[in-house]
């Protein structure tokens, strides 16, 4: 990545013409603060601390990194892997001191700071009411039989939290056949079958063997009619 962004800068600053061959040279020697690289920070679980914090980033300036993005979340127990202790939650007061302090160091050693602005795919924090936080459009299918009037109970979505408002009735007509279709894919995450493609339920999903994609082989998924 880093020599990805200073081929950039350099095309910029020829396409310019504002620096000479030589000065060119040095910026591939040293690149400037925009060309170097940025590390991708991961903090494991919130298990961080002002040291490990100050550790990092004296690390990142020594070896010529430019900046690095917060991302704190978790990931450790993927595959059968041991959980890493939990630190701080994520947005609460003392995750916000040890993210004040990422600040500080990062500017006394002028490493350029970012945030990931939510905990894996979580928004907001432990101060934010399930009113105000991510909502999804959920729905559930109610098949009736006309003509003529019907009167039926409809069943509610699933609701997170005891949150769920209502926010639309739709009546369809069906008249499109049932077509049957067999739903087949390159590979499956032992957690994430394929056959959650075809459940019909809203929170389930299909991922792809992390094996796989580590070897950059395409995915794919086959509905066959």
């Amino acid at each position: 990545m880093e020599i990805t962004n200073t081929i950039k800068w350099a095309l910029a600053v020829l396409l310019a013409g504002t620096v000479a061959a030589n000065d060119l040279e040095k910026g591939f020697v040293s690149p400037p603060a925009e060309a170097r690289l940025h590390a991708y920070w991961w903090w494991l679980n919130g298990n961080v601390t002002k040291e490990a914090i100050t550790r990092d980033l004296e690390a990142m300036k020594e070896k010529g990194f430019g900046g690095a993005l917060i991302t704190d979340a978790g990931g450790a127990n993927q595959d059968g892997n041991l959980q890493v202790p939990a630190g701080p939650v994520f947005g609460s007061a003392a995750w916000r001191e040890l993210y004040c302090h990422a600040l500080r160091e990062g500017a006394r050693l002028k490493v350029e700071m970012a945030l990931n602005i939510q905990s894996g795919w979580n928004l907001g924090g432990p101060s934010v009411t399930p009113e105000d936080a991510a909502k999804i459009l959920c729905y559930t299918e109610t098949i009736v039989k006309g003509p003529g009037p019907v009167t039926v109970n409809l069943v509610a979505p699933q609701a997170r939290s005891g949150l769920l408002r209502e926010v639309a009735v739709v009546a369809v007509p069906d008249r499109a056949p049932t077509i049957a279709a067999e739903v087949t894919a390159s590979s499956s995450h032992k957690d994430y079958p394929v056959s959650y493609v075809s459940d019909n339920a809203m929170g389930t999903f299909w991922v792809s063997d992390g094996i796989a994609s580590s070897t950059n082989a395409l995915a794919w998924i086959r509905v066959s009619f």
